[in-house]
């Protein structure tokens, strides 16, 4: 399936895989996928969900299908350690800001 090319796609199940297609675009080149959309509070942006193969083409794309929108901001959530997906997201104009979410996490 085009979902793994995706880096997140092992952490998501079947009906994650359904709300995706049926509620967010998905966008498919040579060996590029993006996705995008929003699940809550559809009004305050559109998301770049994830994205894998070509990245600097898949931002591309997703600023394109921003610009089709009204809405007023494009984001993204990258690790801090994807230092060619923040290259990717920079070159397009993209700007990195504190957060403000603590990120915890607990090894059994």
């Amino acid at each position: 399936p085009i979902f793994s090319r995706l880096p997140s796609w092992k952490t998501m199940n079947d009906a994650v895989y359904a709300g995706v297609t049926k509620d967010f675009t998905v966008w498919k080149k040579g060996g590029s996928v993006l996705v995008t959309g929003a699940r809550f509070l559809k009004e305050r942006g559109l998301n770049l969900c994830t994205f894998g193969g070509d990245l600097k083409a898949c931002v591309q794309q997703a600023v394109r299908i921003f610009a089709a929108t009204e809405l007023p901001k494009l984001t993204v959530m990258i690790s801090a350690e994807d230092e060619a997906r923040k290259q990717a997201l920079e070159e397009e104009g993209f700007t990195f800001m504190s957060p403000g979410i603590i990120m915890l996490e607990r090894r059994f």
